[in-house]
């Protein structure tokens, strides 16, 4: 459905269509879609017509809930004998799209998909004839409907997968705790082993890299003794220069795989599993979503509620550690709604203490239903409560929209993936 601002001199229209597709990687897709309007018992087919394409970029790849930006453009057509409220014939509307939604996973090949989509249009001029953001009218479109992968290949969800799962879990428990003794210096030897549930031969174990920290591999009941240069492994029929380079071997591809580049070796330090630092954990390589963000807060001046959405996307490089962090927010006040949807380049760093408190700058540009474009700065700092296991990660922010002229005060909860 399609709700035109009254300056379109258009009435509310219904709509079906379809849309199509191919996905570039797991966050960014291409989409062209197509639609007819219908009359409000969805009966007949209106005299219009739209098609046009745009870009979806998905925050979150996992199943469950999964929420996504929209940006694009097209095109409705009318037909000779359709009349717009003053009775006039119209011939063809362009527009920009900016807009949002979500999609609930009913499978791994079918979900459900919800969109709202602003339609910015132009009233006395061609939309590439805009100068200033006053000459674009928002016109609200919402959506709903079944989407389809085809030819993706599903993720197996089995008993076996699960026992495994579990199995894996166990065995990270049981080297959390074999890390926290050699912290505290005991003799390997004395360690027992991390897991006693092996898999019968042919043995095959999937090995975590962590992002920070060391990996201990360890083989057989009697797999070390110590000696006065550390640790030496004794494995039985396999000379101790081969072993090595197997597992450097394995621990390459296994890097590689997950898309991570080798960088140079620094000292080994104890894997830090609980409360690990925050710019070390977001520095990831490549450009998967690294955490999802939701928010809410509120706005003064005009006075607006907030609720919005984050991710981030990682650092740009390592030369450059700056996280990329798209946003896209909807403001509800007595007036119309708004939505407003960007991209912004974010600096933090520690405060160096034992707090967990991580300030951080941004900057960056959005694309807006009032204003259409504009430049937004902020200032803000994540941080961490809770202990153990309960550890939560907040931050709180004050964004300034179009460079300040509007202020907003949000805060949210950080899901790191």
């Amino acid at each position: 459905r399609i709700d035109f601002d009254s300056r379109v001199r258009l009435d509310r229209q219904y709509t079906a269509g379809a849309r199509a597709g191919v996905d570039l990687n797991q966050n960014v897709g291409l989409r062209a879609f197509y639609w007819r309007g219908v009359d409000s018992d969805f009966g007949e087919w209106d005299e219009l017509e739209s098609y046009g394409a745009e870009l979806q970029l998905a925050l979150n790849t996992g199943p469950g809930i999964s929420p996504f930006l929209l940006v694009g453009g097209g095109r409705i057509a009318f037909k000779d004998d359709f009349t717009d409220l003053d009775g006039l014939t119209r011939d063809r509307e362009d527009h920009l799209t900016l807009g949002g939604g979500m999609a609930i996973g009913l499978g791994d090949r079918t979900r459900i998909e919800l969109g709202a989509r602003s339609l910015f249009m132009t009233v006395d001029e061609e939309i590439g004839d805009v100068t200033s953001p006053d000459q674009l009218v928002a016109n609200w479109q919402y959506s709903a409907g079944i989407s389809v992968a085809l030819g993706a290949r599903p993720r197996p969800r089995t008993a076996a997968a699960d026992r495994d799962r579990e199995r894996t879990d166990r065995e990270l428990a049981a080297l959390r705790e074999e890390n926290e003794r050699l912290r505290r210096g005991e003799d390997p030897a004395r360690v027992p082993a991390a897991a006693r549930d092996t898999i019968p031969a042919p043995r095959t174990i999937l090995v975590p890299v962590p992002e920070v920290g060391e990996i201990i591999l360890r083989y057989g009941p009697e797999y070390a003794r110590a000696t006065g240069e550390g640790v030496r492994v004794d494995p039985a029929g396999i000379p101790q220069g081969q072993l090595e380079a197997m597992i450097r071997e394995a621990v390459r591809r296994e890097m590689e795989r997950a898309g991570i580049q080798p960088v140079a070796p620094t000292r080994p330090q104890p894997v830090t599993v609980d409360g690990e630092p925050a710019r070390d954990r977001l520095q990831v390589a490549g450009r998967r979503l690294n955490a999802f963000m939701p928010y809410t807060g509120f706005q003064v001046s005009p006075g607006k509620f907030l609720l919005g959405v984050r991710g981030d996307l990682g650092v740009i490089s390592d030369a450059i550690p700056v996280d990329i962090i798209p946003d896209v927010v909807f403001g509800l006040s007595d007036g119309s709604p708004t939505l407003m949807g960007g991209i912004n380049a974010r600096f933090g760093w520690s405060l160096g203490t034992d707090w967990n408190v991580f300030p951080y700058i941004e900057a960056g540009a959005a694309l807006s239903s009032n204003k259409f474009l504009t430049a937004n700065l902020g200032y803000g700092a994540e941080f961490d409560i809770g202990s153990g296991d309960s550890v939560r990660r907040l931050f709180v922010q004050h964004r300034g929209v179009n460079a300040f002229r509007e202020h907003q005060f949000i805060g949210g909860i950080r899901l790191a993936r």
